[in-house]
């Protein structure tokens, strides 16, 4: 399991590494997210951060890019069996590609698709188990240009049972 996990980091990094010929597009972003696990009532809350790059330099196609997110449960999402309550918690740590396609000057839609590694939690009075797995993930973006440096962004992510409805902020920059 190790093996594949350190495989998926090295691909990110890879993915989102620079390139010294070329002045690289950047977007780095930051959400909070409600998190929904599927067949439980009730929702946690997640941070989630993300950097993005874009590929429009090293494929002929403007919009494409290649993303890399973290995200870890503030609050857990939990459920009863009787008079047990069970708290879930995560973190995941996933890599994906995206298109953006641009609605006007000021909003933009985009699509993404990847593998995500996602660890979980389930405690109850004092007796947990840990799982793991690496799922594919999908997911769609609005976005709105607030200023020229800052977008609003909202998106819906969906990962195996675990769904994020998130807004945030979106950071553009040149390295």
């Amino acid at each position: 399991m190790m093996k594949k996990n350190t495989s998926i980091g090295l691909a990110m990094l890879i993915a989102l590494s620079s390139s010294a010929t070329f002045a690289e597009e950047y977007t780095g972003t930051a959400q909070i997210a409600s998190a929904k696990l599927k067949d439980v009532d009730d929702r946690g809350i997640t941070a989630i951060a993300s950097g993005a790059m874009k590929l429009d330099d090293y494929i002929d196609m403007e919009g494409f890019s290649a993303e890399a997110e973290i995200s870890k449960s503030i609050t857990s999402p939990s459920y009863s069996i009787g008079n047990n309550s069970i708290d879930i918690s995560y973190w995941s740590l996933g890599g994906y590609g995206a298109y953006t396609y641009p609605v006007n000057d000021e909003i933009s839609v985009k699509g993404r698709l990847g593998l995500v590694y996602i660890s979980t939690e389930a405690s109850s009075g004092g007796f947990s188990n840990d799982d793991s797995s690496t799922e594919l993930a999908f997911g769609v973006t609005g976005s709105y240009a607030f200023k020229d440096d800052m977008n609003i962004i909202a998106e819906f992510t969906k990962i195996d049972e675990l769904s994020h409805i998130g807004i945030g902020v979106a950071i553009p920059f040149e390295m």
